[in-house]
């Protein structure tokens, strides 16, 4: 799926005004992780700005469909578009007419990673992953009137839902699991299956629904058609550090890879020295880690999870060769970055990687983060002019600046 769009950047939105008018805070201390939030706003154009029914309608109209964008669903009964037109029920090229068949049929029709090609979804999964330090993507759902697409379920990740057309009526759970990690999906299972919700809600447009992994909830369309945003999050958990943190010893601590004694299961008194080994290796496992390393791999980790500012690059790249001391650039305005360093090198790490320089680059380095739009004539450092203009080239190589173009 590939669509294109000129918009206002200026319209953009982030975290804390998506959950206007609760406060940021108040959502991490109260919310996150613990129970559902409601948002009604009586505001229906409040997401316009981030994605219409008339967009929707245009990136349907303008894109190749391909079941790994798409998917349809009803009544939680998964539809393959590769099958549909396998069976013969349409053949019309690039598939649409298949899709607004099923549509027509009361069929949902899941647009799934659409932050991948929308630039105003990327840039709020930009801003929240910066905010809260997970991964995040988008998933839209368009339904026909009086329908659903999925029956009660779970996800293992948190969801904010956010209403841009029409209404749905929204019925949660009790959680029968708290907080469940990626191996623990949802599973159906008749003689647990959920009983009154506990909460029963229509969203309309301009509204927003939080929820906590692990809620169950379902939810349907009423007389016209719906349009809503599932924003998964993705955090990094514990088990995720500690699992981590425990396989990094495995790799370096030739005893853990060890087998038990040969014939333990039957023998009780290997069994007793097996149950001491396994002590002793369990408190050096916890001797091993080094917390401040797990963390930082944490960090690394929920960094990489943002997708890298790199829009007009192609064009940086091409005209990198003719800066020159007066030319205006920038810092990405939304790049995540951060500065580390040894006694000769400095090391610039953002979008996954790590660029290393001399440590006497520091001053410059830390005067680009600051400035707004600067020149290399204004580095203060105190380089000759071509070391100046070096400096800006390389960065606007590596995709760290970009050349202002206002």
């Amino acid at each position: 799926m590939a669509v294109c769009m000129t918009e206002n950047v200026n319209l953009s939105i982030d975290l804390k005004r998506l959950l206007h008018p609760l406060e940021l805070g108040t959502f991490k201390t109260q919310y996150w992780e613990q129970q559902p939030l409601i948002l009604n706003r009586s505001d229906p154009s409040f997401y316009q700005h981030l994605l219409s029914l008339s967009d929707v309608d245009y990136i349907l109209s303008h894109s190749t469909i391909r079941s790994s964008d798409i998917r349809l669903v009803q009544d939680g009964q998964e539809l393959s578009i590769s099958n549909l037109r396998a069976a013969g029920e349409n053949l019309s090229v690039g598939g649409l007419e298949a899709v607004f068949q099923q549509y027509r049929k009361g069929t949902t029709i899941n647009l799934l990673f659409l932050h991948e090609h929308w630039p105003p979804l990327k840039r709020l999964c930009q801003s929240i992953a910066a905010e809260l330090s997970v991964g995040v993507q988008v998933n839209v759902y368009l339904t026909p009137p009086n329908e659903r697409g999925l029956k009660t379920h779970y996800d293992t990740h948190d969801v904010f839902v956010l209403q841009t057309y029409g209404a749905k009526r929204w019925r949660i759970y009790d959680s029968p699991i708290r907080l469940p990690l990626l191996d623990r999906p949802y599973t159906a299972d008749a003689s647990k299956g959920p009983r009154d919700p506990k909460v029963e809600i229509t969203l309309n447009s301009g509204d927003l629904l939080y929820i906590p992994r692990g809620y169950l909830h379902d939810a349907a369309s009423l007389d016209s058609s719906s349009l809503h945003l599932t924003i998964g999050i993705k955090p990094v958990t514990w088990a995720s550090v500690i699992l981590d943190a425990v396989q990094s010893v495995i790799d370096q601590d030739l005893r853990m890879r060890e087998s038990l004694p040969p014939g333990f299961a039957l023998d009780e008194t290997l069994r007793r020295k097996s149950e001491a080994k396994l002590n002793e290796l369990i408190i050096s496992v916890c001797d091993q880690i080094k917390p401040s390393a797990a963390i930082s791999e944490a960090s690394n980790r929920a960094l990489l999870a943002r997708y890298p500012s790199l829009e007009g690059h192609l064009l940086d790249l091409e005209f990198a060769r003719l800066v020159g001391l007066d030319t205006r650039v920038r810092r990405r305005a939304d790049i995540q970055w951060t500065l580390s360093s040894d006694t000769e090198f400095i090391y610039l790490h953002f979008h996954g990687k790590i660029v290393r320089m001399p440590a006497n680059v520091e001053t410059d380095l830390n005067f680009i983060g600051e400035a707004e739009e600067f020149t290399a004539n204004a580095l203060p450092g105190g380089f000759d002019p071509e070391s100046k203009i070096l400096l800006v080239c390389n960065l606007l190589r590596e995709g760290f600046l970009t050349i202002s173009r206002d």
